[in-house]
């Protein structure tokens, strides 16, 4: 019973024993090194392809083959799911597969004749020669050692190069609305219809149109100080005006009051943006001001007729705060829309008021656009929007102060971004 098992272990050995430098000699695969800050693994090897990864730099990847410029790898995915891509030359280096250590290699056994048993017989001692004194190696000593496979020499990481597809600047050209407040622009045009209602003592059929809601159109410019963060700067262009016509039938001869009020502004912005993620980010921005208040007012009366022209401008500052989402089209294009919402109290308006008369008369003041209150009866009163050379301080007027503009609002805009 011993032999037969003795014999079966003895089988098994002689079957395993020489697959045992196969197993050991086999080499693990070829990877490469991430080099570059961020690497874009894209489902096919070519620069529009879409990306379905992003290594960070010094990722180690699995290489699977070489096309051309492009490497095909091996990946696995933050899921844990494994996938393969490709990825450009000059954003990675190979790196050469370590060799596996193998056991020496078992020589056959050759069959020797015993060593021959001491002569009795005294031999003649013969002089040592250089290569048996003691100390010295013999040259088949030295041959082995010398004879060493030498490992291989370290692998020279490539010279990176930037890679077309990794884009720092971008140009971004959106359109939207903006819903504002408005403030005292249509506090002071409101108020000279009212003004005029219970002046004349009659109440117009139409009503006064406000401004609140403007198209606005920018551009942006920005660069990545790192794939997270940008700062750049852009600028917006809006403008909005309202017409009303009032009609005061008080006789056979209706009087007609005509208000039109306009504003512009073109708003340069400091902006940082943080992405959190790949397709969501947070803006914040310090806006510069530039802003005008117009307007128009004209009361007929039969042929008799009088108006009011005024132009204004300011420079103020305000803060915007914005909320997107971004998906790309492309390596280089992008659509984005986003949601803002600002804060711009614009104040200080400096500029001149024409007043003229169908008579042919005609007068020009200088000064600050100002919002008063100008009274109809002791108890009575309305706001009016004028530019003056002083504060006014007439009888019948009172509260005067320097009329300000809010742009405060909420703004939506959807746009395409270029990145280059």
């Amino acid at each position: 019973m011993k032999s037969g098992r003795w014999l079966f272990v003895s089988l098994t050995l002689l079957l395993i024993f020489p697959a045992l430098p196969w197993l050991t000699a086999q080499e693990t695969s070829p990877r490469v090194k991430v080099v570059a800050e961020q690497a874009n693994i894209r489902l096919q090897p070519r620069i529009t392809s879409i990306i379905i990864y992003q290594a960070p730099q010094g990722s180690l990847l699995k290489l699977i083959a070489k096309e051309g410029e492009w490497y095909k790898v091996e990946f696995q995915t933050e899921s844990g799911e494994i996938s393969q891509g490709f990825v450009h030359e000059s954003l990675v280096v190979t790196l050469e597969p370590e060799p596996a250590i193998s056991p020496p290699e078992q020589k056959k056994a050759v069959p020797t004749s015993p060593p021959p048993k001491p002569a009795t017989k005294k031999l003649p001692q013969k002089k040592k020669t250089q290569e048996e004194r003691p100390g010295k190696k013999s040259p088949a000593t030295v041959k082995k050692k010398t004879s060493r496979k030498a490992s291989p020499p370290a692998p020279t990481p490539k010279r990176q190069i930037t890679a077309p597809s990794e884009h720092r600047f971008s140009l971004g050209l959106g359109s939207g609305a903006l819903y504002f407040a408005g403030g005292d622009i249509n506090s002071g045009t409101a108020g000279l219809a009212e003004f005029y209602q219970d002046h004349l003592g009659v109440k117009p059929s139409e009503t006064v149109n406000k401004l609140h809601l403007s198209y606005l159109f920018g551009l942006k410019i920005s660069y990545a100080l790192t794939p997270r963060v940008k700062i750049g700067l852009g600028v917006d262009y809006l403008k909005k005006a309202a017409h009303s016509q009032l009609t005061y039938s008080r006789s056979a001869t209706p009087d007609i009051l005509s208000i039109q009020p306009e504003i512009r502004a073109i708003p340069v912005r400091l902006f940082l943006s943080l992405y959190p993620t790949s397709h969501l980010y947070l803006r914040g921005s310090l806006d510069f001001y530039t802003a005008e208040v117009n307007y128009h007012y004209r009361l007929e009366s039969g042929e008799t007729w009088f108006s009011w022209d005024g132009e204004s401008s300011t420079h103020d500052l305000g803060f915007t705060g914005a909320f997107g989402w971004q998906f790309k089209l492309a390596s280089y294009l992008e659509f984005f829309s986003e949601i803002e919402g600002q804060y711009a109290r614009l104040d200080n308006f400096q500029g001149k008021n024409i007043y003229r008369e169908s008579s042919g008369f005609e007068s020009q003041e200088k000064g600050t656009l100002y919002l008063y209150q100008a009274q109809v009866t002791a108890q009575l009163s309305h706001p009016l929007l004028f530019i003056r050379e002083k504060k006014p301080t007439e009888a019948g007027v009172s509260d005067a102060r320097p009329a300000s503009l809010s742009l405060s609002g909420i703004a939506v805009r959807f746009g395409l971004r270029f990145r280059f």
